[in-house]
C-alpha cells in the first residue's frame, strides 16, 4: 500500500494523470527518511527543506503542509504494510499536476503527494565501494543544491557509472573536479587526526545528518575541516566514510581500488555517539 494524497492504495492501482508538469519536466521535490519503530530523526528538518522545495517550484505557502498531519499519514502507511514495528525507509514524492508549462502555479491543490515505505534491509549497513565517475554534480548556480528536487538524473547515472565499474556508489566531482559527494550521500575522510568533508562550495547536497556528524565530531574534539579538495586528498586518507539519513554511517573500504581501514577508533566512538544522539533525539 501507498498513500496518494492522503488516500491509502494498493501500489498498483494509484493513479495520476499522465499529462503533468511532474512527468514533463520532472518538476517536483522530494525527501527520504528512516522510520525507527515509527519515529524519526529531525523529521521537522526534512520537512523545512520539502516545503522550500515546493516554494521553489510554486508559489504555495509553506504553512499549508501541517507536519502533524503528515505524521499521521506516515504512521497509517507503516501500520498497514505491517512495518510500524520495525525500520523502514520512507519516501515523500511531491510532483506539479497539470500543465503548466513554464509558468509557476499557485496552491496545494496543483501538488500530488505520494508517501511510500519500504522494509529497510540489513544489507544497508555494510561498507561501501567507490569509484570516481565522469558525471560530475550541477552547479548551484544551474540548480539548487541545498533542495531535493525531482530531476537527479545525473545521481542516476553517476551510478549507474560506478556500477559498471563495479562499485557500489558513486564519488563525483564538480565541474571544476573538486571533490563533492556520492551519488546519494555526503562524503568525509580522516587524515592525521583531522576529518575533512566538501564544503557547499562543492555544489553538495548539505544533508541533514552530514549536520548532525559535524555536530557529534565536535563533540568529539575531533578537529574538522570543510572546503574544496583535489581527489588525490582523499586517496591519501586513512579511512573514508559516508552518511545519509538512511544508511547512517557506512565506512568505505575501497575507492577506485585503493583500500582502506574501516575497523578505526574514529568509527567506534563516531558509531557510538551517534547511537546515543538517536536516543535522546528520535521522536
Amino acid at each position: 500500500m501507498i498513500s496518494l494524497n492522503g488516500k491509502l492504495v494498493s501500489r498498483n492501482k494509484a493513479l495520476i494523470p499522465g499529462e503533468t508538469d511532474g512527468l514533463y519536466y520532472g518538476a517536483g521535490c522530494f525527501e527520504t527518511l528512516r522510520s525507527y519503530r515509527g519515529t524519526f530523526l529531525h523529521f521537522e528538518k526534512h520537512l523545512l527543506r520539502l516545503k522550500n522545495g515546493i516554494q521553489f517550484l510554486t508559489d504555495t505557502d509553506k504553512a499549508c503542509f501541517s507536519e502533524e498531519k503528515l505524521r499521521k499519514e506516515i504512521r497509517d502507511l507503516l501500520e498497514i504494510n505491517g512495518l510500524i514495528d520495525s525500520d523502514a525507509k520512507v519516501r515523500i514524492q511531491l510532483s506539479l499536476g497539470g500543465t503548466h508549462g513554464y509558468s509557476i502555479p499557485s496552491g496545494s491543490d496543483h501538488l500530488n503527494m505520494l508517501i511510500s515505505a519500504n522494509v529497510l534491509s540489513d544489507t544497508l549497513l555494510n561498507t561501501y565501494s567507490l569509484a570516481t565517475v565522469r558525471t560530475r554534480v550541477i552547479p548551484s548556480a544551474c540548480k539548487p543544491s541545498d533542495l531535493k528536487l525531482s530531476n537527479m538524473l545525473h545521481y542516476r547515472q553517476a551510478a549507474i557509472e560506478a556500477k559498471m565499474m563495479k562499485a557500489d556508489d558513486a564519488l563525483m566531482l564538480t565541474t571544476g573536479g573538486k571533490v563533492a559527494e556520492s551519488s546519494i550521500a555526503n562524503i568525509f575522510w580522516e587524515n592525521d587526526g583531522t576529518v575533512y568533508t566538501p564544503s557547499s562550495q562543492c555544489d553538495i547536497l548539505p544533508g541533514v545528518t552530514r549536520q548532525t556528524v559535524l555536530k557529534l565530531l565536535g563533540k568529539l574534539n575531533v578537529n574538522t575541516s570543510e572546503g574544496m579538495f583535489d581527489s588525490e586528498e582523499v586517496l591519501k586518507a586513512r579511512q573514508v566514510f559516508l552518511c545519509n539519513s538512511i544508511r547512517e554511517l557506512v565506512w568505505v573500504d575501497r575507492i577506485d581500488g585503493k583500500p582502506f581501514a574501516t575497523q578505526t577508533d574514529l568509527r567506534n566512538l563516531l558509531t557510538g555517539e551517534f547511537e546515543r544522539y538517536k536516543e535522546e533525539n528520535l521522536k
